[in-house]
């Protein structure tokens, strides 16, 4: 499986620790790196198909940090899908009222789950962006007829619900925001830790090294929501909990 970072928080914070330990998993994690972040007005994508510890990109990045109160970081290992731009995390899309959405995933989606339809509407080939498009559709159907944005409300009920019937059959850890809120789901054991710390609210794959941080497990098959870093719901939880998948080795990591 892949691997998830991530924070949301009340102010613009920097976190280039925590951001380099993770980044430097990616000799375990080749296949990709990506890095979403906002705040002050402004937000910014970077993605590559190589990886991270490899990137001089990425060692730019990391070395001028810039802050930001929400952020996605991935690094891929990949399952579906060939080693190019077009399949690395984090993947965007619009909303129907205009948010953009942004999500990175970590799991795996069988043939004939719920997002198969939108195969033919993908611009990659991984089963993780057929998941954002799956989830904008349902918002589309939700909108239909109306003029008027959803609520938060509304929009937070279309995510339960799709996560739900996502997640029966489907490993799905993610992380995923929309602008105003940030959204958390893990149903694999052991694949998805939070912590607080003063305003912030964090996730990360495995317990990274960090003094300040207590990372527990993120409470299992359900969607947890937070805004300006602060839980403000908690869904109900359904579905089943997977184990964790076994990597194997690849020889060309260990050079």
């Amino acid at each position: 499986m892949c691997e998830l970072f991530g924070y949301q928080s009340d102010s613009l914070i920097q976190e280039t620790e925590l951001l380099t330990k993770f980044f430097a998993r990616s000799r375990i994690h080749p296949d990709g790196w990506g890095l979403y972040r906002t705040g002050g007005g402004q937000s910014c994508l970077h993605r590559e198909a190589l990886p991270a510890w490899k990137s001089e990109r990425n060692r730019r990045l990391l070395e001028n940090d810039q802050p930001a109160s929400t952020l996605i970081a991935h690094i891929r290992y990949a399952t579906e899908g060939s080693v190019r731009p077009g399949n690395v995390h984090p993947f965007q899309l619009e909303d129907p009222d205009g948010r953009l959405m942004t999500l990175a995933h970590c799991g795996s989606l069988p043939a004939g789950n719920p997002a198969d339809p939108f195969i033919p509407y993908q611009l990659g080939s991984t089963d993780s962006e057929r998941i954002l498009l799956f989830i904008g559709d349902r918002l589309r159907a939700a909108k239909a007829g109306r003029k008027s944005p959803l609520t938060g409300s509304e929009r937070i009920a279309v995510y339960e619900k799709a996560a739900a019937d996502l997640s029966d059959m489907n490993k799905i850890n993610l992380l995923m925001t929309d602008g105003e809120y940030f959204y958390a789901h893990c149903n694999v054991r052991g694949r998805l830790y939070t912590a607080e710390d003063d305003g912030t609210v964090y996730f990360a794959s495995y317990r990274i090294p960090n003094r300040k941080l207590d990372w527990k497990p993120l409470p299992p098959n359900r969607l947890m929501v937070y805004q300006n870093g602060c839980l403000i719901c908690e869904g109900p939880a359904r579905g089943r909990l997977f184990e964790p998948a076994v990597i194997p080795q690849r020889r060309e990591v260990l050079i």
